[in-house]
């Protein structure tokens, strides 16, 4: 296993650096996948509804609007959009880079990456329907998934527990079914 130095964890961060905070978190995950101490880890780094959660302070910490609740209902409003916007950027690029640190770590005859299956949610609108939004699966190369395509669904042709259900399978952990699943979601299975 990989030497991991205490110097690398940043467990000092705090609310009020939201960007070394989140990075504290995906540090410790790429960590624990690195020395192969899990496979499995979630992060969810706030809600849009969850006005108590940390994470809602985060926006105010950046300039953006006082916390993350405030930010998503005032959408509507003039600048709105482009403040939630700017606000959906900022917490998408620290997952990049945590998907470019996975990346860039050789494993076996690939990378960290091509043996980890990463699933990202954006946060949501104002009114926080949990339903056509998008989402963002990396890696998994090396357990048989495809990537390269924009794919755009409906509810009606997938549901999201078929896109579960495949990830589940990639990982040897099912049948192919989860929940209400119809079944795998082929269009990214290579």
């Amino acid at each position: 296993k990989p030497e991991v130095r205490r110097e690398s964890i940043h467990a000092d961060a705090t609310q009020q650096g939201p960007k070394d905070y989140i990075k504290a978190i995906y540090d410790l995950m790429y960590l624990a996948f690195q020395t192969d101490s899990t496979r499995v880890a979630t992060y969810m780094i706030g809600q849009v509804a969850g006005a108590t959660t940390i994470a809602n302070s985060f926006p105010g910490c950046i300039g953006l609007s006082p916390n993350w609740h405030g930010l998503a209902h005032g959408a509507g409003k003039a600048g709105g959009i482009e403040k939630l916007g700017r606000f959906d950027q900022f917490l998408a690029q620290n997952h990049a880079a945590f998907l470019s640190r996975l990346d860039s770590t050789n494993e076996g005859s690939g990378t960290l990456l091509d043996r980890t299956i990463v699933l990202y949610g954006s946060s949501n609108s104002k009114t926080h329907r949990n339903h056509n939004y998008p989402l963002v699966l990396a890696g998994g190369r090396g357990l048989g998934l495809k990537h390269d395509q924009y794919l755009k669904y409906n509810e009606r042709e997938m549901r999201l527990s078929n896109l579960y259900a495949t990830v589940l399978d990639r990982l040897g952990v099912n049948d192919g079914r989860f929940s209400d699943s119809t079944g795998e979601m082929t269009d990214i299975i290579a």
